[in-house]
């Protein structure tokens, strides 16, 4: 169990210096579901990529019951870039 917690720590804590690295963070949260959290943000990274941020954004989609955001933007099977 002590292995475990480490690791989720040190997952933690290399996800915070990672995070330390981004400039602008834009959080969508809601504690309700089917509220249009994952629609909102796929919109907002589409028009700030339309508008001239391709390269300089991301989406991390931590639904709980299954991330939808590929889906939404039909990213089944492709690659991941970091």
């Amino acid at each position: 169990m002590m292995k475990k917690r480490k690791t989720i720590y040190e997952r933690e804590e290399r996800l915070r210096k990672r995070m330390a690295d981004v400039e602008h963070k834009i959080v969508v949260i809601s504690g309700k579901g089917g509220f249009g959290k994952s629609l909102t943000t796929v919109n907002l990274a589409v028009a700030l990529a339309w508008h001239g941020h391709p390269h300089s954004g991301g989406i991390l989609d931590a639904a709980v019951h299954g991330p939808c955001v590929p889906k939404m933007l039909d990213m089944r099977g492709q690659q991941i870039a970091r």
